[in-house]
């Protein structure tokens, strides 16, 4: 789920941020460095608690955000499996200003949303997973760098 700025989609989401007793959101890693640049949002998780947020993605006692590296083809509410209402991620091309929404009730809508969501939940991570693959990956390319700076720099034989 995104923010979207369509009025008709804010309201059409908002049942399922509001009153959903229980909610898993997954975003893309891309949000989850947006997150942590915005000092609000760490305040925010840091109200609940920080580690809990870090280790499991909660960030509040009912509410589990969890991250996938690649894009989401959409954004995607599922309300009490019995209400689905989903648009097209800016991953597709298609700007938010551009964008509509389908709303839908019918059992096999929500079976295959309730699908897509979970193949994207079998690849979720909590954020303390995604900022050590993160870090990985910047240790990864500094020494391959280092080792391809070192390889083409022509050594002299000692003697």
């Amino acid at each position: 789920m995104g923010a979207i700025r369509s009025p008709a989609l804010d309201q059409a989401y908002r049942p399922v941020v509001n009153h959903t007793p229980s909610v898993t959101v997954v975003f893309t890693d891309e949000v989850l460095f947006q997150f942590h640049g915005d000092h609000r949002f760490v305040d925010y998780a840091a109200q609940f608690d920080y580690s809990a947020y870090l280790k499991d993605g909660l960030i509040r006692q009912d509410a589990r955000l969890l991250f996938v590296p690649g894009p989401i083809p959409l954004h995607l509410a599922i309300y009490d499996d019995s209400r689905v209402i989903m648009a097209p991620a800016p991953s597709t091309g298609v700007t938010e200003a551009e964008s509509t929404a389908l709303e839908s009730s019918d059992s096999c809508i929500i079976e295959w949303a309730l699908n897509l969501f979970s193949a994207h939940l079998e690849d979720a991570r909590p954020p303390i997973r995604v900022f050590q693959e993160h870090a990985a990956t910047l240790i990864g390319d500094k020494n391959g760098q280092e080792r391809l700076l070192r390889s083409s720099t022509p050594q002299k034989m000692a003697r």
